[in-house]
């Protein structure tokens, strides 16, 4: 059988604070890299990713989700099968191995138990009805956003034409979990992640 190589583009989730310091990161890397930051409209200018989109924390899970499914219409960025979202403190330390990429659609450092409903309440801004209320909605198994994790451009052409509230969805790996969950898949959970994605503040 023959295989076609299995490529990830690593696209860091940032806001437009953060965003000269994240561009500074990824041009010094080696990998294939872009940043994603709320704005007005969505548009790439080669290195950026303008998702329209609320650019604060509560923002997250349109923003992720939105930028996921950009992703997959922009001409330059086809020849990627997987994407691995990262926070932006989150280091590559290397390649994800061709046998794992094969195997996975969703995959990372997964969750099998309810997470915490009150997580980040005091992050959201005054007009999120999370900042004064916990997430009352379903949990699924799900990878943990903080950890990183891969999404395969075949699963997000299953979930891309889903129609999402946003006001009822806190949270961005969660919300990703259930989409996926809705089509029958499910999260992997990938040996040793720590491995080829890092985060200093998950450990």
């Amino acid at each position: 059988m023959i295989y076609f190589k299995k490529k990830v583009l690593y696209c860091f989730i940032a806001h437009q604070k953060t965003h000269k310091n994240v561009l500074k990161k990824i041009n010094n890397l080696i990998y294939p890299a872009i940043c994603v930051v709320g704005g007005s409209n969505n548009y790439f200018d080669g290195k950026t990713l303008y998702v329209d989109s609320n650019d604060n924390y509560d923002g997250l899970p349109e923003k992720v989700f939105k930028a996921l499914i950009e992703i997959t219409k922009i001409d330059e960025l086809n020849n990627f099968s997987h994407i691995c979202k990262l926070d932006e403190d989150m280091e590559i330390k290397r390649l994800f191995p061709q046998q794992a990429l094969r195997n996975i659609n969703y995959g990372g450092n997964v969750q099998y138990s309810d997470g915490d409903r009150f997580w980040g309440m005091d992050k959201f801004s005054t007009n999120s009805k999370f900042s004064n209320n916990p997430y009352e909605g379903p949990f699924v198994p799900w990878c943990r956003g903080g950890y990183g994790y891969l999404i395969s451009r075949k699963a997000i052409n299953q979930i891309k034409k889903i129609t999402v509230n946003f006001y009822n969805e806190p949270y961005e790996d969660l919300l990703i979990a259930k989409l996926l969950h809705k089509k029958n898949i499910y999260p992997k959970k990938i040996d040793n992640l720590d491995k080829y994605i890092y985060s200093r503040n998950h450990q």
